[in-house]
């Protein structure tokens, strides 16, 4: 926990989504006394894994779902494409093609 606070401004939040058990345990219990001492929050995220994935994958397969791909592109154009998303011009997710060899 006192490294994620250090990497934090006075007043940030850390907020993490998963992990392993004691990774878990440690942040939990350290985020009280990390708040007091640092001003510096630690959080835990739990969500339900997969919630509405039957309902979402019958859409698909109906048609009614349609997924947002921007590309492929190839993986010599990674350093264009950084600045694009960063920018947010792209249009949903950026797929990378991978040669078979590289």
């Amino acid at each position: 926990p006192w490294d994620y606070a250090r990497a934090l401004k006075n007043g940030g939040c850390y907020v993490t989504v998963g992990g392993t058990i004691p990774q878990l345990l440690r942040l939990l219990a350290g985020a009280p006394l990390v708040k007091l001492i640092r001003n510096r929050s630690l959080k835990v995220l739990g969500l339900k894994p997969n919630k509405g994935l039957v309902h979402v994958s019958q859409m698909y397969e109906q048609g009614t779902l349609k997924p947002a791909l921007d590309g492929p592109y190839p993986l010599d154009k990674i350093p264009e494409l950084i600045p694009y998303f960063a920018k947010g011009k792209h249009v949903g997710k950026i797929i990378i093609r991978i040669p078979d060899r590289i």
